[in-house]
């Protein structure tokens, strides 16, 4: 839960908005336009990525 937070919340500060869902708020939604490039979907999924990567070293500095 607590992860995925962290990663809506980074994302958002990135300029990617994102949802939560499940029993938990464990699961994050990724819900594009209809009509979205390739290009978009690479810039989608770069944010996403980093997004990850910071949430992960914010939540679990020492592993």
């Amino acid at each position: 839960m607590v992860l995925a937070q962290t990663v809506k919340q980074i994302a958002l500060h990135r300029g990617l908005i994102l949802g939560e869902a499940g029993y938990r708020m464990n699961v994050l939604k990724i819900k594009p336009s209809l009509i979205i490039t390739a290009e978009e979907v690479g810039e989608v999924l770069f944010i996403f990525e980093a997004a990850v990567q910071a949430a992960l070293q914010k939540v679990y500095p020492h592993v």
